[in-house]
């Protein structure tokens, strides 16, 4: 039975994966080599990994010779990750691709820290849809090595939110570790907490209203305890709860640029992207483009619109038809595990 490393770091990279392993174990002897965040959900998968962010260079060369891979596959990460770290080891020597999670940052998932040198790139990309795709190429991308194949994790995201979960005057906040990544705050002109503040202070008069804070997998346990415990209608959702289950008991979700509010406006949820100040009015959230949420810039504007809502009006979501020139791809996970299976072939 042939070899196939699986390495992820980001949780859109592992959930890339995921959707993939039940078929692909069924014909191949699957490794996984994980890092970083992914590490949280494939334990919750109840799969087995090694731990690749323990490893020196020696002892991860000699599990990469030992298991001599047919193939490596990889979701995409920022930094110097441990797909990075194998990818280095098996360039040239095995075939390697990767699968992007998302329509943003693209040479930033491929090259150095802070440099567009294409340090990382594999032998092919598998991408969401023909936007992503043409995007890239205008980043230095070269064609031949783009896939269109769509995103895995989309094919079972959207039909697993449950309607009948909804709770009335529920909302859900979507947190990203903003303040703890260095200049992210500088690039958007915004952090978490910056939303976080001004989000609470529209919800101070309205205590029938239940906000719920999701943190994100990479952001430390009990960070938001201090702005919890002085509010009696603000809780976390507990981390042992699967995104979808949050997402499918919310009644509005309010994020910044996360890809859960993509996942969100596909299902038909109400959705805010809330990024006050943001610089130079660079959005990167496609979901704001496709019209499945709507940006918001602005503290006033947004208390206008969480206003409408509390009056039953809505939060006047744009026309969802107008997909300009976006597309989910079903069965992504099929054309990802046929151009796996082609190229072990080769």
């Amino acid at each position: 039975m042939q070899n196939i490393i699986l390495s992820a770091s980001d949780p859109g990279g592992a959930n890339t994966l995921l959707p993939l392993i039940e078929q692909l174990s069924k014909e191949f002897k699957l490794h996984f080599i994980l890092g970083g965040a992914s590490r949280e959900l494939f334990t919750k998968a109840g799969i087995d990994f090694v731990d690749g962010d323990k490893l020196g260079e020696v002892e991860l060369q000699k599990i990469i010779t030992d298991l001599h891979p047919d193939i490596f596959v990889a979701g995409s990460s920022f930094g110097y990750t441990i797909d990075k770290r194998i990818l280095e080891l098996v360039k040239g020597k095995t075939k390697t691709i990767y699968i992007l999670d998302f329509w943003s940052n693209y040479w930033q998932r491929f090259s150095s820290l802070k440099v567009k040198d294409f340090k990382y790139l594999p032998d092919v990309i598998c991408v969401m849809d023909d936007f992503a795709s043409k995007e890239m190429i205008k980043d230095g991308f070269v064609q031949e090595m783009i896939r269109v194949t769509g995103n895995p994790h989309f094919d079972s995201f959207i039909e697993s939110i449950s309607p009948e979960l909804r709770e009335k005057n529920r909302i859900l906040f979507i947190s990203q570790p903003y303040s703890d990544t260095e200049n992210v705050a500088t690039n958007f002109g915004y952090t978490e907490f910056d939303v976080l503040d001004d989000l609470l202070e529209i919800l101070e008069d309205h205590n029938d209203y239940k906000l719920i804070i999701r943190p994100h997998p990479k952001e430390e346990q009990g960070k938001f305890n201090e702005v919890i415990k002085s509010r009696k209608n603000i809780s976390l959702d507990d981390d042992t709860t699967d995104v979808r289950t949050s997402i499918s008991r919310a009644d509005l979700i309010i994020g910044m640029n996360s890809m859960v509010l993509l996942q969100a406006g596909l299902a038909g949820k109400d959705v805010i992207s809330y990024q006050p100040g943001l610089k130079d009015g660079t959005d990167v959230l496609v979901s704001n483009k496709m019209g499945m949420s709507r940006l918001v810039t602005d503290s006033e504007e947004l208390r206008q619109i969480l206003g409408n809502y509390f009056t039953g009006s809505g939060v006047n979501i744009r026309n969802k038809a107008d997909l300009k020139g976006f597309s989910i791809i079903k069965n992504a996970g099929d054309n990802v595990i046929k151009l796996i299976k082609n190229y072990v072939k080769v």
